[in-house]
């Protein structure tokens, strides 16, 4: 039986920094099947608020999840400078313990330290970056991510035996950076449904086009794109942004005060079954992001049978292939590119459930959790 020690800064339900905490979680779940797993994580969950005693996640018989306290929350949610060192004295500690360490996000000192450590000890190590290292990303913080990369990101990624990109797009980005030990592997999501909550049923309206958006309000996320394309769209419509915070709401409130948009409806955190509910009684997932790493949030949606628009940032092919929803180009083009496809699918709701129907097939046949853990292991055990 393996023994693998995952690291990741924060873990569902912490879903506010993002679809890694949620993903590496499914992993870890679905891994400890066949195999010893611990993870050690933190108990941060967002600015203002740590994961409590009851909603810590208690493993089970073969998974083991470990939480350390993050000194100082506020942080690392706006700069993503954990300070739980903890896990670093415990992974000092504990090193023999186990037969690989799996390290998820770069500009995180408390991974880099346990990997500076996996070095020196001369452990097995494997790194997911999940899309941080794209170009378009590293130019937020951009000095203070280059002098990380430069001091010590770089030359522990370079230590590890994989490094596992999430789509072909971020493959390329990596080897680009000279790296020459990478593999893909695909995110994925389990078939497990939740029950819908219930919550929204006040949005439920099959007069009205019903897009969905999922995931952070981030500068990146092309929300500010998709407001300007509802700008001088004249059928009826209503927007659902589910999410928290994290450096846009401001001036997207402004954008839709500025053009007078109605039926435009930010929920906040959505937990499982209220995401549940949402995709269920929407008509469209939008996500038109201008840089992603691999989103769980359009997997989800595909999964409960949702078609979707997306961009090529998103690095879903697929998407195409299978007619499983529309994928844009970003750039200039990308605000009259929404407005058009927008326009086009509401005279053509038609298609939108046989594409629907293609996007649980495709779901089903390549981005299971199951087949995502398959590979792990074999790089694990290469």
């Amino acid at each position: 039986m393996n023994k693998i020690l995952i690291v990741v800064p924060y873990l569902y339900p912490a879903l506010s920094y993002g679809g890694p905490a949620k993903v590496v979680y499914d992993l870890a779940e679905e891994l400890s099947k066949k195999n010893a797993v611990t993870v050690y994580t933190t108990d941060a969950w967002d600015a203002e608020r740590r994961i409590s005693g009851k909603e810590k996640l208690k493993g089970n018989g073969n998974l083991k999840i470990r939480y350390f306290r993050n000194l100082i929350n506020s942080i690392a949610y706006k700069y993503r400078i954990f300070t739980s060192f903890g896990m670093v004295c415990s992974y000092l500690r504990e090193r023999d313990q186990f037969d690989t360490v799996h390290l998820n996000d770069v500009f995180v000192l408390p991974n880099l330290l346990i990997g500076y450590l996996a070095f020196l000890y001369k452990k097995a190590y494997v790194y997911s970056p999940h899309g941080v290292l794209d170009p378009v990303r590293t130019r937020r913080k951009f000095l203070l991510k280059k002098i990380v990369y430069r001091l010590i990101a770089g030359r522990i990624l370079r230590g590890a035996k994989t490094l596992i990109a999430t789509s072909d797009s971020e493959k390329n980005t990596l080897q680009a950076l000279s790296f020459r030990n990478v593999i893909t592997v695909f995110n994925g999501v389990p078939t497990r449904k939740f029950q819908p909550s219930g919550k929204f049923q006040k949005y439920k309206n099959e007069k009205k086009l019903t897009m969905l958006y999922v995931g952070k309000i981030h500068p990146l996320k092309g929300l500010k794109e998709l407001i300007r394309a509802l700008k001088n769209i004249t059928f009826p419509f209503q927007l659902l942004i589910a999410g928290t915070d994290d450096g846009d709401m401001e001036y997207i409130q402004k954008l839709i005060s500025q053009y007078k948009l109605r039926n435009i409806f930010f929920l906040g955190f959505v937990n499982d079954g209220q995401k549940a509910e949402l995709f269920n009684l929407c008509d469209l997932f939008v996500q038109p992001s201008l840089s992603e790493g691999f989103s769980i949030s359009i997997l989800e949606a595909m999964n409960y049978g949702r078609p979707v628009l997306i961009t090529k940032a998103c690095n879903f092919p697929d998407v195409k292939i299978y007619n499983a929803g529309i994928v844009l180009e970003t750039g200039e083009k990308l605000v009259s590119n929404l407005k058009e496809e927008l326009i086009f699918i509401n005279k053509n709701k038609s298609l939108l459930k046989p594409m629907g129907e293609n996007a649980k097939r495709l779901v089903s046949k390549k981005y299971s959790i199951g087949s995502m853990a398959d590979k792990m292991l074999k790089i694990y055990n290469a």
